[in-house]
């Protein structure tokens, strides 16, 4: 009896034991989850997604107002590109783009009612600016060029994206009365893709889409994103005559031909073979066509002559 009541109670103390891990380690596991949780929060916006950011330009820390969270009527802001000849560069496509913003009255001061002089604007992340452009400060005048109206300078932020900073010339903001406009272009790498017209879709920023005729694309020498075709020629069996069940000699070869991209019409191929007198057979002719790995049903026609 004393035995059972010992054995009954080191299950009672094991069972004890084992709720203490188990509860150990649900509190464990809720101090990973808040760690995370706190680590998510703590960590800061992108620029692009603050309304202001303090950016530290040359040892000197001053805050911007973020273009694309302006609201009054007047503020806004624009994507373009004129249309230039786009070189490709073996990855991306290099063209001019044109950011042309505006600056609602109402967004030219803040809640203290002090001039606000210092505004960005963070590009896609689809799009580069060249190294040898940032990091330098460059002055726009006004359309009249008579006038400086603000100074910009492109950077690279901590996630990668590039974004433009835009300080005004001191009195030019308070010296309109009307909405503020301005813009500034620069040369800058984008993604894209062929469309089913042939010319290319350029990606600038946002929803933003720059369409390039393929005639004002400058190709890097025979790279092209439009079409593409390789033909490769192997024998399969190492040169030799072979001799099939009834004795006539025959050679086997292939003719490879492949696209990745496409090609914009029918391919007509001519294979060159010097029989030596043999006669050529086109019945023994075999060929398949595929498409992304699938074979497809098309039109083949062989002749000798």
């Amino acid at each position: 009896m004393d035995k059972d009541m010992e054995r009954l109670g080191k299950e009672r103390l094991k069972r004890v034991r084992r709720r203490r891990q188990l509860a150990t380690f649900i509190i464990s596991m809720a101090v990973i989850v808040l760690g995370i949780t706190a680590y998510r929060l703590i960590q800061p916006a992108s620029a692009a997604d603050q309304n202001q950011k303090d950016f530290t330009i040359d040892n000197v820390t001053e805050n911007y107002v973020n273009l694309q969270k302006l609201q009054s009527n007047g503020s806004y802001t624009k994507m373009s590109s004129e249309g230039k000849p786009v070189d490709w560069n073996g990855e991306k496509f290099k063209l001019e783009v044109q950011l042309d913003f505006g600056i609602g009255k109402n967004d030219t001061v803040d809640a203290n009612g002090n001039t606000v002089k210092n505004y960005y604007y963070v590009y896609d992340p689809s799009v580069t600016i060249p190294d040898e452009l940032c990091n330098y400060w460059k002055t726009k005048c006004d359309d009249n060029g008579d006038k400086e109206q603000f100074q910009y300078r492109y950077i690279k932020n901590e996630d990668g994206t590039y974004a433009i900073l835009i300080k005004f010339a001191d009195g030019y903001i308070e010296g309109n009365s009307s909405d503020i406009k301005g813009w500034a272009k620069a040369e800058a790498l984008g993604e894209g893709k062929t469309n089913d017209s042939g010319d290319v879709d350029i990606y600038i920023g946002g929803d933003v889409t720059i369409t390039v005729d393929k005639d004002n694309i400058h190709w890097n020498g025979n790279d092209s994103l439009n079409y593409d075709i390789s033909v490769k020629k192997s024998n399969t069996n190492n040169n030799n005559i072979g001799i099939d069940e009834n004795g006539n000699y025959y050679v086997e070869f292939t003719v490879d031909v492949s696209s990745t991209k496409g090609t914009p019409d029918d391919i007509e191929i001519t294979d060159e073979f010097n029989g030596n007198g043999m006669r050529v057979d086109t019945t023994g002719f075999t060929y398949s066509i595929k498409k992304n790995g699938q074979a497809v049903d098309r039109s083949y026609t062989a002749k000798a002559t």
